[in-house]
């Protein structure tokens, strides 16, 4: 029964929903076999699209942010991002939304009330990551920084100012080679990366946090400390 009140970290990707040890490819399912479990939704960058608030653009509040990013993704994605559901974020004085894409919310939602799951939230795993290696990691603290979560070929690189992101983009590199990945290292300063899905090897460049060959994210950077479920 204790295991129910705790909940389940899971990551969503495009191949399906990682628990940290099982990679499970149906959402429902999951749900029917875990009823009155709760669960915290972290979202790959294959199901987020990130946009950065333009400086001296006059958004005084999250509804302004999402306001704007609404008109910034139906522009570049047409009419089906109408639909899209968003979240304004801000750390320091940058401001940020985050566009779920190709997930149905809805459907989530629905199958995880029809089973008694309850969905506490869904938020971006590189805000996860960031969060745990800003505790582990001090050196991402002081100074320009940059932190680089890997997902085979897709690096979301966040730049950093004394821990603060100040600018974050969705990078795709050729392979998922640590050559490559060593392309995207800051010229200055401390380089640090989390992730999954990477060749075996040393990244020139870049302090890898842990091992990056895993097929999938491991599990102690699902349900970091200081993060509330």
């Amino acid at each position: 029964m204790l295991e129910r009140w705790r909940p389940q970290h899971l990551l969503l990707t495009d191949a399906g929903l990682w628990d940290g040890a099982v990679l499970h490819a149906d959402f429902p399912a999951w749900c029917s076999a875990r009823v009155g479990q709760r669960c915290r939704l972290w979202l790959s960058s294959a199901c987020v699209v990130e946009l950065l608030c333009e400086p001296g653009l006059p958004l005084a509040d999250d509804a302004a942010a999402l306001t704007w990013a609404r008109g910034v993704l139906q522009h570049y994605h047409g009419e089906s991002a109408s639909g899209w559901p968003l979240a304004a974020w801000q750390q320091g004085a940058v401001r940020g939304v985050s566009a779920l894409h190709g997930l149905h919310l809805d459907a989530l939602q629905g199958s995880a009330r029809r089973h008694g799951v309850r969905i506490l939230a869904a938020s971006p795993w590189w805000s996860l990551v960031l969060a745990r290696a800003l505790q582990r990691h001090k050196a991402l603290q002081q100074g320009l920084c940059r932190l680089l979560v890997v997902e085979g070929t897709r690096v979301m690189s966040l730049d950093l100012d004394q821990g603060r992101v100040t600018h974050l983009a969705l990078r795709r590199i050729d392979k998922a080679e640590p050559g490559e990945l060593g392309l995207l290292a800051a010229p200055t300063g401390t380089t640090a990366a989390v992730g999954y899905g990477l060749a075996a090897g040393a990244v020139a460049g870049v302090q890898t946090l842990h091992p990056l060959q895993a097929l999938n994210a491991p599990a102690e950077w699902l349900a970091a400390q200081g993060v509330q479920a």
